[in-house]
């Protein structure tokens, strides 16, 4: 983790922080190497409160106390997603909950994501599905220019 972050260095890093498994651990390596002083830029979080399961408001509280209690800031942005939107709900919280987090970085900075070789693995399966050509099927990058910054997608090649 800290040789990936030595490689793809930024302003600072955000990191895209669901409350799910993934984007918690991403979370707890990223504070072993800032306490160990190998994390080359500042931390912060955001979580995207789409408001669309019961437990989304838990989600959130649960997020802003792990990172309160790490020292970590923590932004919680709330979005409106339209159920009915024709390219699905997924696409439709997928495209609300990007726009909001581009919207937090500044210049420089690079969004972080859990991403992991599944989710690669499932984004090219997809792909394929609908007929994408050679830029599709090349599924996500580990790191990408993105709104003012970069998007990283350090666990990329983890299974």
């Amino acid at each position: 983790m800290a040789a990936w972050l030595a490689g793809h260095r930024a302003a600072g890093y955000r990191l895209a922080l669901s409350g799910g498994l993934d984007s918690l651990a991403l979370l707890e390596a990223l504070l072993l190497l800032r306490r160990a002083g190998r994390l080359p830029a500042p931390l912060a979080c955001a979580h995207v409160h789409h408001g669309l399961q019961p437990q989304a408001q838990a989600w959130a509280e649960a997020v802003a106390a792990r990172c309160a209690a790490a020292g970590v800031a923590c932004a919680v942005l709330r979005v409106r997603v339209d159920p009915r939107d024709p390219r699905g709900l997924e696409a439709a919280a997928r495209e609300a909950r990007y726009g909001a987090l581009a919207g937090l970085l500044a210049p420089g900075e690079a969004l972080l994501t859990a991403h992991h070789l599944d989710d690669q693995a499932e984004t090219v399966l997809l792909q394929l599905l609908r007929g994408a050509g050679p830029a599709g099927l090349a599924g996500m990058p580990p790191w990408a220019p993105w709104g003012p910054g970069w998007l990283g997608r350090p666990w990329l090649a983890l299974g």
